[in-house]
C-alpha cells in the first residue's frame, strides 16, 4: 500500500461523526424507554381491518395522568402530543395534548 492510498483523518471527523451517531442512538433509547408497550384492544371493527376484540401491540402516554393506550405511534404523536420515535418531541408545556383539551371543554 502505497502513502498515496492513505487518506488520514487529520480534524478527527471520523471520530466525531461515530461520537454523534452513538449519542443519537443512545438519547433515542433514553426517549423510548418513557414510553410504555401494551395491548390495545379494538373497540370497534378498524378501518384497517382489525375485527373488535382484537389486540395489538401499542403505546401508551407517558403522561402520568394519562395513561391511555393508542395502537400506534402515530396517533400518539397526533393526540396526546409524544413521539416515542423522535426524541424530545412532546407538547409544548410536557403534559398531555388530550388532557390539556378536555379540561379546556367546559363540562
Amino acid at each position: 500500500m502505497s502513502a498515496a492510498s492513505v487518506q488520514l483523518d487529520l480534524f478527527g471527523e471520523v471520530e466525531q461523526a461515530q461520537q454523534e451517531a452513538s449519542e443519537r442512538v443512545n438519547a433515542r433509547a433514553a426517549w423510548q424507554a418513557r414510553f410504555g408497550r401494551a395491548d390495545w384492544i379494538a373497540p370497534w371493527d378498524t378501518a384497517d381491518g382489525r375485527p373488535k376484540g382484537s389486540v395489538t401491540r401499542g403505546w401508551r402516554c407517558p403522561d402520568p395522568d394519562c395513561g391511555e393506550i393508542e395502537p400506534n405511534d402515530f396517533l400518539l404523536s397526533i393526540t396526546h402530543g409524544f413521539d416515542p420515535n423522535v426524541p424530545g418531541h412532546r407538547p409544548l408545556d410536557g403534559r398531555c395534548a388530550k388532557l390539556r383539551m378536555l379540561a379546556g371543554t367546559p363540562g
